[in-house]
């Protein structure tokens, strides 16, 4: 989640593979509004986005796709092809053609959440829709969930303190590790101790 500390063990994490001589890069994948952008704007038109303020600036943003199926469905198959454009030129040409490591700063596992919240499902299940964004990582890729006390998050980010679906949320990002092959990554301690996790277990993946 937000506040979860990723973008720092992200960091930390391109310094020592960046020591051990890889190439490294790491985008931001979380919103890619491309053919999305169009929904969003019927979705404002509609009434079906709403905003929490504070200071007279926007701060967490809701949408209810689920008041119109039919914009629900738009929502999510524009999210997967924004979705599936985006890998191709921000993971995939840098992993198979330019030969880099690339850590994704959010990616799949997120997009999947903010679709399960916007559309109104209650939990993350392994349906279709899941199914298919899913198939938008490559095998031999490793996915990890970066888990800290929930009142740590909610002090790091005022986002989080406002959001009502936040409950919801971190409950699904749970979800993640139980549905997929995820690997939770506890940062509760040292940020080097979160990035010595992954890269051991980068190592045991390079062994087999």
């Amino acid at each position: 989640m937000d506040g979860s500390g990723k973008s720092t063990i992200i960091g930390g994490l391109e310094k020592v593979l960046r020591a051990s001589g890889y190439s490294t890069c790491a985008p931001w994948l979380r919103y890619n509004h491309y053919l999305t952008r169009g929904v969003l704007g019927v979705a404002r038109w509609a009434g079906l986005t709403r905003y929490e303020t504070r200071g007279g600036r926007r701060v967490v943003g809701y949408h209810e796709f689920h008041r119109w199926p039919l914009l629900s469905t738009m929502f999510i198959l524009s999210t997967f092809l924004d979705t599936l454009a985006a890998s191709v030129a921000k993971v995939y040409i840098p992993a198979y053609v330019l030969r880099r490591i690339v850590i994704c700063d959010r990616w799949v596992p997120d997009i999947l959440v903010d679709v399960a919240i916007d559309t109104g499902r209650g939990t993350l299940t392994r349906d279709r829709v899941w199914g298919a964004f899913w198939l938008l990582i490559p095998r031999q890729a490793k996915t990890f969930v970066v888990t800290r006390h929930a009142c740590d998050i909610l002090d790091c980010r005022e986002a989080n303190r406002l959001d009502r679906h936040f409950t919801a949320r971190l409950g699904m990002y749970g979800d993640l590790c139980r549905l997929s092959h995820s690997q939770e990554i506890d940062n509760r301690g040292p940020i080097d101790q979160s990035v010595g996790q992954i890269m051991k277990a980068l190592m045991l993946a390079d062994a087999t």
